[in-house]
C-alpha cells in the first residue's frame, strides 16, 4: 500500500498481524526494501502488527526529491505512523535504517516503545568515501557497487547454502532509483550521532554480527555503552544479520521485546 506525501511523494508499506497488537515498524538498509524482512513479516506478524516500509527513493515508494537527512527519513517514519494511526511502536533498523531508530530515539521517543539498533552505528564510514559515492551513483548508477556486496553482506556459509538469496538482495539494489541511493549515499555522508546517541532513554538492543566489515562489533559495542538502557547482542553474520542469521536474530529480538 501507498501512504501520499506529496504529489510524487509516496511511501510503499505493508502491514500485517492481529489488529489491536503493538505495533513494530521494521527499517531496511541502504539500496535494500521489503524483501529484507522476509524472514521476520510472518514470525512477528503472529504476535504484532507488523509494518515494513520502503524509505523514499527505494523499492516501490517513489518520490522526486528523496530525503536527503537524518531528520527527513525520521519524519517519514513519523508520517507514516500518523497515516496509519499508530501513536506508539516498536522499532527495528538495520544499518542506515538503525541510524533512522537513533534520530527517532532522540528526537522522537514518545512515539518509540523499544528500540532494535542491528548492524548499524552512530557514525558509519566516512564523509568523503559517501559523498564520493553519491557523486559516482548520479554518474554511473548502482549497477557499479554490487561486485562484492554480498561478501559483506552475508558469510560464505550462508551464500552457499542459500544462492538464491545473493540475486535477491542484488535486484533490490538495482530497484533503487538514482536520487533515492544518492540521497542515501549524503545521508551517511552528514549523520554523525556519537555526541547525541547517550540522550537515548529507551530500552534498546543493539546487535552485531562478528563479520560484519561496515558496522563492526565495536560500532555496536559503542552504542551499547552510550545508551544508558541498551543491550549488546553479536550473531555470526555479516551485515545483513535480520537474512543471515534469521532465527537467531527473530529469537534475540522477540526476546527482547517480550
Amino acid at each position: 500500500m501507498l501512504v501520499q506525501l506529496g504529489s510524487e511523494e509516496t511511501i510503499y508499506y505493508e502491514a500485517a498481524g492481529p489488529e489491536g497488537a503493538p505495533a513494530i515498524i521494521f527499517s531496511h538498509s541502504l539500496g535494500q526494501g521489503a524483501y529484507l524482512w522476509n524472514a521476520q513479516a510472518e514470525h512477528f506478524g503472529r504476535s504484532f502488527r507488523t509494518v515494513i516500509y520502503e524509505q523514499r527513493g527505494f523499492g516501490r515508494s517513489n518520490s522526486q526529491q528523496p530525503p536527503n537527512t537524518l531528520a527527513g527519513m525520521g519524519n517519514d517514519v513519523l508520517a507514516l505512523m500518523d497515516h496509519l494511526g499508530i501513536a506508539k511502536a516498536h522499532f527495528c533498523g538495520i544499518s542506515i535504517g538503525g541510524m533512522v531508530g537513533q534520530w527517532l530515539g532522540v528526537n522522537a521517543a514518545d512515539r518509540i516503545q523499544k528500540l532494535v539498533l542491528s548492524n548499524t552505528a552512530a557514525k558509519i564510514g566516512t564523509a568523503e568515501f559517501w559523498q564520493k559515492r553519491a557523486e559516482d551513483t548520479r554518474l554511473s548508477g548502482v549497477e557499479q557497487f554490487l561486485p562484492g556486496s554480498a561478501e559483506r553482506w552475508l558469510t560464505a556459509d550462508f551464500r552457499a547454502e542459500h544462492p538464491e538469496v545473493v540475486p535477491e538482495l542484488e535486484n533490490s539494489v538495482r530497484r533503487s532509483s538514482i536520487a533515492g541511493y544518492a540521497a542515501g549515499c549524503e545521508v551517511l555522508a552528514t549523520t554523525d550521532l556519537r555526541d547525541s546517541v547517550s540522550q537515548i532513554k529507551l530500552s534498546v538492543l543493539c546487535i552485531a554480527g562478528n563479520e560484519d566489515p561496515t558496522t563492526s562489533p565495536a560500532d555496536l559495542q559503542f552504542l551499547a555503552g552510550k545508551i544508558p538502557a541498551a543491550q549488546y547482542c553479536e550473531l555470526p553474520s555479516g551485515h545483513l544479520s535480520c537474512v543471515n542469521r534469521p532465527g537467531l536474530w527473530n529469537e534475540a529480538v522477540m526476546e527482547f521485546l517480550a
